[in-house]
């Protein structure tokens, strides 16, 4: 990124994540919108039947130790998606995350646990 000073940083993130249904379902890949749709769920709860389970993982990572309020992170997530049908998810994610923070109020490395749950209709 360059500003109106005449500086200029450099920022960098990444993420992996991959999945797998223990059900047999699989994401769809738009092709030509370059995205990934919800899945097709097989035996929809709404039918009397057990939805689409998915474990899933990610690793990501933040870099903007070049900024001028700086810092690094990574974190690793595991989680479990419950398609209930082809638009209701229950989801449940257990994250480990690190942040190293050079400048402001909270200067020094933090690490920690988060566990997230979310319930999603999609339409």
């Amino acid at each position: 990124m360059e500003s109106r000073t005449g500086t200029s940083t450099d920022q960098s993130a990444w993420a992996l994540s991959a999945g797998w249904f223990l059900t047999g379902e699989t994401t769809p890949y738009l092709a030509r919108g370059g995205v990934w749709s919800r899945p097709s769920v097989i035996d929809p709860v709404t039918n009397g039947g057990r939805g689409a389970i998915e474990l899933a993982m990610r690793y990501e990572e933040i870099d903007f130790s070049d900024n001028p309020t700086a810092g690094r992170g990574t974190a690793a997530t595991l989680g479990i998606n419950w398609y209930l049908n082809n638009f209701l998810r229950l989801q449940l994610n257990a994250i480990d995350w690190t942040v190293d923070n050079p400048t402001g109020v909270y200067v020094g490395n933090d690490h920690g646990q988060t566990v997230l749950g979310r319930a999603q209709i999609t339409f």
